[in-house]
């Protein structure tokens, strides 16, 4: 059964290739992957209809078979992936035109045709069809492909947004530990002489400043002038100066800080200066007599 022996078929015939080349582009589908239905009517009513979705192989001899044994005037084919039954695509075909436009024209007019109802749509009006389908399934892929951008971005956005908190964070939080170590800085400012005039915050944070090219150490040349440092004033400035070198050069960071804690409590009490030599010295004279015990104890036995 070759589709030459049904001429008003052509029109149908030719639609499907133009159907199925359509989806096999849009879709990415093979003709394995396509099948269709057929819904037969006649004078608006339906006569037929093949519910199981067959494989475009059998198109031909399916329409043409059925169409000799019902002789619709339209004909519903609604094509099908097969693998998933999602509806492709659905256009309804009038049949049997050619057949009535051979018939003499005389008798067109003595015997008027007869049917109502819907008689299917002309080829501009397919063609119209497939291009409207064509272009709803680029704006939907389009679409697709917008939100899945707009996703990504807004989840950037998100994780830009937590980055810049948490940046905001620690910025208020090194503004907060600066402003600190300034006022503490300003409020104690005699503290500041005994670390060879190196910053508070700079010291503690354990990036000493160089002491010796801001203040050269006593009796040493400076490498720059070659110049003879001068000698200390009085007795008061040398006990400083003293004081200075031992910590810069003896002390570990760690015991400079511990060394400062002692001084700040020192500036709250300054009785605390002779507690403190006070508590050192009574120690070393306990020692000192346990030690003459221990030789009299020696010499007694």
């Amino acid at each position: 059964m070759a589709q030459s022996d049904f001429p008003e078929l052509r029109a149908l015939f030719d639609k499907n290739r133009e159907v199925v080349k359509m989806l096999k582009g849009e879709k990415n589908l093979s003709d394995k992957q396509i099948a269709f239905t057929a819904v037969y009517n006649k004078l608006g009513k339906k006569i037929a209809e093949s519910k199981d979705k067959t494989s475009l192989t059998a198109f031909t001899t399916v329409i043409c078979g059925r169409y000799q044994v019902c002789q619709p005037d339209s004909i519903t084919v609604t094509w099908h992936n097969s693998e998933t039954s999602e509806k492709l695509f659905e256009h309804t075909f009038a049949v049997g035109k050619l057949q009535r436009e051979e018939e003499p024209s005389v008798r067109v007019i003595q015997m008027p045709s007869q049917q109502t109802g819907f008689q299917g749509l002309g080829e501009a009006d397919v063609n119209n069809l497939v291009e409207k389908r064509l272009t709803e399934m680029r704006q939907r892929e389009e679409y697709e492909r917008l939100r899945e951008e707009n996703q990504k971005m807004q989840h950037q956005i998100a994780e830009l947004e937590t980055r810049n908190a948490d940046l905001k964070h620690d910025i208020a939080a090194k503004e907060t530990t600066e402003s600190y170590m300034r006022i503490l800085g300003m409020a104690l400012p005699g503290i500041s002489k005994f670390f060879g005039g190196a910053g508070i915050l700079s010291m503690l944070a354990g990036t000493e400043e160089n002491v010796q090219a801001a203040s050269p150490a006593l009796g040493t040349a400076t490498a720059v002038t070659s110049e003879p440092a001068a000698e200390p004033k009085d007795e008061r400035e040398q006990m400083i100066g003293m004081l200075r070198d031992y910590m810069t050069e003896e002390l570990s960071q760690q015991e400079i800080a511990t060394l400062y804690l002692l001084f700040v409590e020192i500036q709250k009490d300054k009785t605390l200066i002779q507690q403190i030599l006070n508590q050192i010295t009574a120690k070393d004279e306990i020692t000192h007599t346990e030690y003459k015990n221990d030789n009299r104890a020696k010499a007694t036995s």
